[in-house]
């Protein structure tokens, strides 16, 4: 059996761990205006770049008959650092990207993580911030990969890959967006959620976006469900986001810092 870090919807910036070797990075043209026009959809970079740290709040609950206890989440990003809170009735669930050494704490139970879980969690939630680094990013290959549909709609499919030599970080790594054909804006993607001790087994999973709402310039998708291996397990629905509130390093600690 995988062994996943079930937090569900592990939310944190692309960061640089691991020291595996990287391959000459192809960005193609017509991959890269389909990002460039997605951007431009969800505020740009004008409105981003300022942005220093974020709070996101928000609940999560069951869809159909999954097993998802309902929660409140809250989840921080500072530069490329994240530290992700779920509460339930059960207790608090804590991830942090620890400044390299990730964690997760579980009614104050500290345990350590391989690095290569914070692969599995990304910033979703603010989707501008992963799709603005893809397109820059001299270590990230896009390629485009045809028509498809999404929530019932006509998308344009975009592959994101990172660019090195070990095949375990490239599978895990792999991400497929859905963009409007219409708005251009971010429909769904498809990702993977690395197994907690093994880079080389990973399951399926993926986030559908939807009710954009503007905050401080930037689009955030106040609705999102999450998938695992096809089935609709919870959604989420976002509270409140609130940018530049001057979040302290340590938050994002929970092994005694650097």
């Amino acid at each position: 059996m995988i062994r996943r870090l079930v937090f569900l919807f592990l939310v944190a910036d692309v960061l640089a761990f691991g020291g595996t070797s990287t391959q000459q990075a192809t960005k193609d043209p017509q991959a890269v205006a389909i990002l460039q026009n997605a951007l431009a959809a969800l505020g740009g970079d004008p409105a981003l770049i300022p942005i220093n740290d974020s709070v996101t709040t928000g609940t999560m609950g069951p869809i159909a008959n999954s097993l998802v206890k309902p929660a409140k989440i809250v989840w921080k990003t500072s530069g490329a650092e994240v530290r992700y809170e779920i509460q339930r009735d059960s207790g608090l669930q804590v991830l942090v990207s620890g400044h390299g050494k990730p964690a997760v704490s579980k009614n104050g139970t500290v345990k350590a993580l391989f690095y290569h879980v914070i692969y599995g969690s990304l910033p979703f939630h603010i989707p501008s911030k992963l799709v603005s680094s893809q397109i820059s990013d001299p270590k990230i290959s896009i390629s485009y990969s045809g028509l498809g549909v999404a929530q019932g709609k006509s998308a344009l499919l975009v592959q994101v890959n990172p660019a090195t030599s070990d095949a375990a970080e490239a599978a895990v790594r792999r991400q497929l967006w859905y963009f409007d054909t219409g708005t251009g804006l971010p429909l769904r993607v498809e990702y993977r959620i690395p197994d907690t001790t093994d880079m080389n087994a990973w399951g399926n999973a993926a986030i559908e976006f939807s009710n954009f709402k503007n905050v401080g310039g930037v689009l955030i998708p106040f609705s999102m469900t999450f998938y695992q291996e096809g089935i609709a397990l919870s959604g989420m629905a976002i509270g409140t986001v609130d940018f530049n509130v001057g979040l302290s390093p340590s938050e994002f600690d929970l092994l005694g810092g650097n």
